[in-house]
């Protein structure tokens, strides 16, 4: 009889040292994850251009709030965000309240999305309503492609 509790004692510890651990992997690649903005990050004319030149890729999502089409792709952009968090930076500008970066960078129409890899000075690609952007496929696929490269 003793033995039997010792077995089912044995047994309740290594459920709990298997509980705990994956408890403990879950909480460290969540620590490892959180180095990376996974929602979107609000810039305005004044940290524009150094978040910018720290990051290797910003994917930029021009939005204005009484724009419709606007709020239909915020949604997706949050999603590219969690799922690239690792690959490049997501952000959000108002161009309503900051036209110096928006005229910089030649915003005539929104919602219109930039990508730019390594810095101001690097490549700059810019997809929106004016620029052939019709489909969430497309966003990604073309969006996508800018950071594999």
């Amino acid at each position: 009889m003793c033995v039997a509790t010792t077995c089912n004692t044995m047994d309740e510890l290594e459920r709990i040292k298997t509980t705990k651990m994956k408890e403990m992997m879950k909480r460290a690649s969540k620590s490892q994850d959180s180095s990376h903005e996974r929602v979107p990050v609000e810039l305005g004319d004044t940290d524009f251009d150094p978040i910018i030149q720290s990051k290797r890729l910003v994917v930029v999502d021009c939005w204005a709030a009484w724009c419709y089409p606007c709020r239909m792709i915020a949604p997706i952009v949050e999603e590219l965000a969690a799922e690239y968090s690792s690959a490049a930076t997501f952000a959000k500008l108002n161009v309503d309240e900051n036209p110096s970066t928006a005229t910089k960078y030649g915003i005539q129409s929104i919602p219109t999305i930039l990508i730019i890899k390594n810095g101001a000075n690097g490549l700059f690609f810019r997809l929106g309503a004016s620029h052939g952007m019709n489909k969430n496929e497309d966003c990604e696929d073309r969006t996508c492609s800018h950071w594999r490269a």
